[in-house]
């Protein structure tokens, strides 16, 4: 009988053993798993303020750039520029900013910001590549929507070319050096369907679709077999840039309610600048509109174009239009080939629509409308708009001196933000003397 007893006690033992061993382990994995979820939590807190923090350091460049001020700047060369920043964190870390603006393109400056955190159990760092343009925005890319883009139908291509040079030529004038782009995060905002970009494709961070017989290649890019053929280190996802609305000119001469435009006209005088303003305005089928000097043209409600306007050598348009139906075979385009010569902005959020085999040579950026291009038509520019729709064999040139235009006031802007996450592609931020080095062979 104390044999059985003894035997049970020594078989409870055991069993107080067995558990107090799975408890510990369990405990222990519990434990692992929490240290493991809250190093997670602490590493992901700490590449969200390395971004915050590199930002930072970009908006410190980019007051220096409009204030032309660079105060506690160090001058590596002529026009470049390099700062380095710390502050402690409110968690006991240290923030460090490494910055370096290339202004030797004043016009589109380039910053390379690194914000780097040193926390208690580890660093992080994030590197950002950030291009300056024009507060107009938008013009360093062919096309650029808030939403989506769309194309339909077979045959539409997207490249570029070098105006310097003279004007498109497939054979000898055509470059990959395009952007395609939409600040959406949602998946298939860019929708290529059977579309050809030569060039590049950014988004905010949405996926992009592609049909079996589209492509996206350049120059560098490597022989492709298999459909679609997509050169994967052409395309991003971290795209951003700023699009502010038009600022609407007040016009010096009265407004005409309803304007038209049949047969011949001419628009200025060489020389001087002029201004046209109306309501609506009509030009009609078969009108040649000659423009000479520098002209504003401002139509408060729509623009009904089944003529042609002509941009005449060493002249310029600049329109401001709420709506714009270009009818087909018809264009608006400059007798020199350059784009830049006529601008188009968009007032509102009404529609813009290039139909059948219009001919336009511009830069437009009307960036709360939908903006549609149809047919067998060119476009050779830039364009800007809230989405971008393209149907039949509609064709986009871009020209690549666009990206250096100018803004009416000044002010530099994001205009590409890219963070660089490839070892190949960083570079050495926190040191002003390999900073100089690079920027010197650069």
């Amino acid at each position: 009988m104390k044999t059985n007893m003894r035997n049970r006690r020594g078989s409870a033992l055991i069993v107080v053993i067995i558990a107090a061993i799975l408890i510990g382990s369990i405990a222990g994995v519990y434990l692992e798993t929490a240290t493991s979820e809250y190093q997670n939590a602490v590493r992901s807190l700490m590449l969200q303020q390395s971004i915050n923090v590199a930002e930072s350091g970009a908006e410190e460049a980019l007051y220096a750039l409009n204030n032309s001020d660079f105060t506690g700047w160090d001058t590596l060369l002529t026009d470049v520029y390099y700062r380095a920043l710390s502050k402690n964190g409110s968690n006991g870390e240290v923030q460090r900013i490494y910055v370096a603006l290339d202004n030797r393109d004043s016009s589109h400056p380039i910053i390379f910001v690194e914000g780097m955190i040193d926390g208690k159990q580890f660093d992080i760092s994030k590197q950002l590549h950030i291009e300056m343009a024009g507060s107009e925005g938008g013009f360093g890319n062919g096309l650029l929507a808030k939403e989506r883009i769309q194309f339909g139908g077979n045959g539409i291509t997207v490249d570029s070319y070098d105006g310097s040079a003279g004007p498109y030529d497939y054979s000898s004038n055509r470059g990959d050096k395009v952007g395609v782009a939409t600040l959406s995060v949602q998946t298939n905002d860019i929708n290529l369907q059977h579309g050809d970009i030569w060039g590049y494709v950014s988004t905010g961070g949405g996926n992009i679709n592609v049909g079996k017989n589209g492509s996206i290649m350049g120059e560098d890019s490597p022989v492709l077999t298999e459909k679609p053929k997509i050169d994967w280190d052409r395309v991003a996802r971290d795209f951003y840039a700023e699009l502010p609305d038009v600022d609407v000119p007040s016009m010096s001469v009265s407004r005409i309610n309803n304007g038209s435009i049949n047969g011949g006209a001419v628009l200025g005088a060489a020389g001087t600048t002029s201004e046209y303003y109306y309501n609506d305005l009509n030009v009609g089928g078969g009108a040649d509109i000659l423009v000479y000097g520098d002209v504003i043209l401002r139509v408060d409600s729509n623009l009904n174009m089944n003529g042609r306007i002509m941009v005449q050598p060493g002249s310029t348009l600049t329109m401001y239009i709420k709506t714009l139906s270009l009818g087909g075979g018809n264009g608006i385009f400059s007798e020199d080939d350059e784009p830049s010569d006529i601008r188009i902005y968009g007032t509102s959020n009404n529609a813009f629509n290039f139909n059948g085999g219009a001919l336009t040579h511009a830069v437009l950026y009307a960036p709360n409308s939908q903006i549609s291009l149809g047919g067998s038509g060119q476009f050779f520019g830039s364009i800007v708009g809230k989405q971008i729709l393209i149907n039949g064999t509609f064709d986009i040139h871009y020209d690549e001196r666009l990206g250096n235009l100018g803004s009416n006031n000044g002010e530099l802007q994001m205009d590409y933000w890219r963070e660089l996450t490839e070892s190949s592609e960083k570079l050495p931020l926190s040191s002003k003397t390999a900073m100089t080095t690079y920027f010197a062979s650069n």
